[in-house]
């Protein structure tokens, strides 16, 4: 069991101020369009622009979005998207370390290839997504030296994890009886300066496979 202190790590002695109120100010906009190329061949397209102000401090961010949709039939259709999005770190990070970092959002770049349709006569609805992630500006405030010791990560906001992998989902709907199954698999292709375990080879709170199974029955039919 390990214990780690943010205390040698903080720039200045702030523990009694930890309480003094801050402001927060987010100015968000979101425009999308939608153009049909033919019947069966659609164009979606956003922009969202979003403004913060955190006391003193303020910060822009425009992240797009775009999708490619194939729909053929009411059966099946295929999609390929890209998005941007960002998470910005809370008013305690910027309060805490922003004397001596400069912290940046943490933002993600996505592509996906998703394929949605249904079997009608076995009442299953499917859907299988392949992604690629790419994380950067990400917040870890400790690095590993080796099995037994952390330090203080002096690149505060830079950590970086790229990752791809496969998620299937299958739901079945009968009446009173429903279930769902979902499988996913994901490999960590890069990691630096974020919570990586070289001998274990996982990224921390990022789990290589999972499956998820339920079901559920209406035991009361309403009308």
């Amino acid at each position: 069991i390990y214990t780690l202190s943010l205390h040698d790590a903080l720039p200045i002695s702030i523990y009694e101020d930890l309480a003094l109120v801050g402001t927060e100010n987010i100015l968000s906009l979101f425009v999308q369009d939608k153009h049909y190329f033919t019947p069966h061949l659609i164009m979606n397209a956003a922009l969202r622009y979003d403004q913060k102000s955190q006391n003193d401090e303020k910060q822009t961010t425009f992240s797009p979005r775009l999708a490619l949709m194939y729909v053929p039939n009411d059966r099946f259709s295929l999609k390929l998207s890209y998005a941007e999005a960002f998470a910005d770190l809370a008013l305690f990070y910027h309060y805490v370390f922003n004397y001596s970092y400069e912290l940046s959002p943490q933002r993600l770049s996505a592509f996906q290839l998703t394929a949605m349709g249904k079997i009608a006569p076995w009442n299953l609805n499917y859907e299988v997504n392949l992604f690629y992630n790419n994380y950067t500006n990400l917040l870890c405030l400790f690095t590993r030296n080796d099995a037994d010791s952390y330090s203080f990560n002096k690149r505060l906001n830079s950590g970086q994890l790229k990752n791809a992998g496969i998620e299937a989902t299958v739901r079945y709907t009968n009446q009173r009886l429903s279930g769902a199954l979902n499988l996913y698999y994901c490999h960590n292709i890069k990691c630096e300066d974020y919570y990586y375990n070289d001998l274990e080879e996982t990224v921390t709170a990022v789990p290589h496979f999972t499956m998820n199974l339920h079901g559920a029955y209406k035991l009361i039919q309403t009308a």
